[in-house]
């Protein structure tokens, strides 16, 4: 990663509204004094990236601007950000797993109109986030290593102390 940094086009100031931007090309990246002294190379210290034109141009993505990548590759930001978008991908990929809801299976919510299969994926939305929270804290207060074999067992979440107390409500309490 810190080899591929060195390479980076940086960005100069915002897009413009035809879809154009200014980038400082790297001048201390490896090779660069023998591309420069190349013929017909770029001799200053930018470019200038633009949006094609013409035919080209009524492709989706011309020029790949429009999906700009703000975060060097496998950085941190990167990371942080993208990770947020995996999180919202493995849910997508939960609520579609045939193992519960299934709504990726247009045979398990065979319902009549748009509204009433929104309500269905709605309501498959609550229960796959009670499962959710539900196997957090299974997971937080377990007593000993969760396992496929015993995440059904009372006996991993709670301990039993012998007999269970006999609480007597006749007793007043002092005063």
């Amino acid at each position: 990663m810190k080899r591929r940094e060195l390479f980076r086009l940086k960005s100069k100031g915002r897009m413009s509204a035809d879809g154009t931007r200014r980038y400082m090309i790297p001048t201390d990246a490896p090779g660069y004094e023998l591309w420069k002294a190349k013929p017909l190379a770029h001799q200053g210290d930018s470019v200038l990236m633009k949006l094609p034109s013409g035919k080209d141009a009524a492709t989706a993505n011309a020029g790949g601007l429009k999906h700009e990548q703000y975060y060097p590759y496998g950085s941190e930001q990167w990371r942080t950000t993208y990770g947020m978008r995996n999180g919202v991908e493995s849910v997508n990929r939960n609520l579609k797993r045939s193992q519960y809801e299934d709504i990726a299976n247009p045979d398990k919510r065979a319902v009549r109109g748009n509204t009433f299969t929104y309500l269905v994926v709605a309501l498959a939305s609550v229960v796959e986030n009670m499962r959710q929270m539900l196997s957090f804290y299974k997971r937080k207060l377990a007593i000993k290593s969760v396992t496929a074999k015993n995440r059904e067992l009372p006996g991993t979440f709670w301990q039993s102390a012998g007999p269970a107390l006999i609480i007597d409500e006749d007793l007043q309490p002092p005063g």
